[in-house]
């Protein structure tokens, strides 16, 4: 998708320092930050399968490796099994924190609509207080 620019780098400005955008720009705008946000939550979905599918490996693992352990003492066993899962746990991790940022994305992606939406009112009642109808 190609980027659009965003409200803040368009140049608003005339000859008294600033100018709201039109609704046209605005609407463009928020559809583009709809497709952003549909990008982002389909990652969403294929991410949060894939941590699923890494914490159950881990945990499996851990399981196996816990209880194969030959050792006498649980506190030895755990650590058997911390030692033999130690890179699918970093998977796990990995993996969550890959759908933590994506979900802030949407928040991200979200408040930005809100604020194209405020802008989109404000330029709206702006042109109709100079005597512009729709």
């Amino acid at each position: 998708m190609s980027a659009a620019p965003a409200l803040t780098e368009i140049d608003y400005r005339d000859a008294s320092g600033f100018r709201l955008p039109s609704p046209v720009e605005v609407g463009r705008r928020l559809l583009y930050l709809g497709a952003l946000f549909d990008e982002a939550e389909k990652a969403l979905r294929e991410r949060d399968e894939a941590w699923v599918q890494a914490k159950q490996r881990y945990e499996v693992a851990y399981a196996r490796a816990f209880l194969g352990s030959e050792q006498t003492s649980d506190m030895k066993r755990k650590q058997d099994a911390v030692k033999a899962t130690a890179d699918l746990k970093l998977d796990m991790e990995i993996a969550a924190q890959i759908v933590r940022g994506i979900e802030s994305r949407i928040k991200t992606l979200d408040r930005q609509m809100e604020i194209a939406r405020s802008v989109g009112a404000t330029s709206r009642a702006e042109m109709q207080a100079n005597g512009w109808t729709p």
